[in-house]
């Protein structure tokens, strides 16, 4: 498999990569290396790809610039460093702009993070999962909103 690209992204290009009409659903992963359940997570979200990856397509959207202030540079090298350990298949985008204005723009409530979001071909967010999907009640209930829309 190719190794996953990290690229970052302004607010306007981020909606435009998760809003836009696409052949597939998309599951959008925001998360940080900050963070520890996204740590945790992340098994469960690649073991998630590897089952629906040729059906859907996969996104990471890293949080990491919203609590340092760092050159993007070396945030970029830390993602894929964070990928590549936990052996992700999907590329990422370090969002580069205000949170307020993400969770705006996405309509994403809790303002913490893991945050999945299944997202149809028609660009309409069809399910949000607050927090991370570990225990087997939550893993269904993610495959259950994929394969509605597969």
């Amino acid at each position: 498999m190719p190794t996953p690209t990290v690229r970052a992204v302004t607010l306007e290009e981020l909606k435009s990569e998760i809003t836009g009409p696409r052949a597939r659903p998309l599951v959008v992963n925001h998360w940080a290396t900050w963070c520890d359940p996204c740590h945790v997570e992340m098994p469960h979200i690649q073991a998630l790809h590897k089952k629906y990856g040729k059906r859907s397509d996969f996104l990471g959207v890293s949080w990491d610039l919203f609590v340092a202030n760092e050159d993007v540079e070396v945030a970029k090298a830390r993602i894929l460093s964070f990928v590549l350990g936990y052996g992700l298949h999907f590329d990422q985008l370090l969002y580069t702009g205000s949170p307020e204005a993400m969770w705006k723009a996405f309509d994403l409530r809790s303002g913490t993070i893991p945050i999945t979001v299944i997202v149809a071909p028609s660009g309409q967010a069809v399910s949000v999962f607050d927090g991370p999907i570990l225990l087997p009640k939550e893993i269904a209930r993610f495959e259950q909103s994929l394969d509605a829309i597969l």
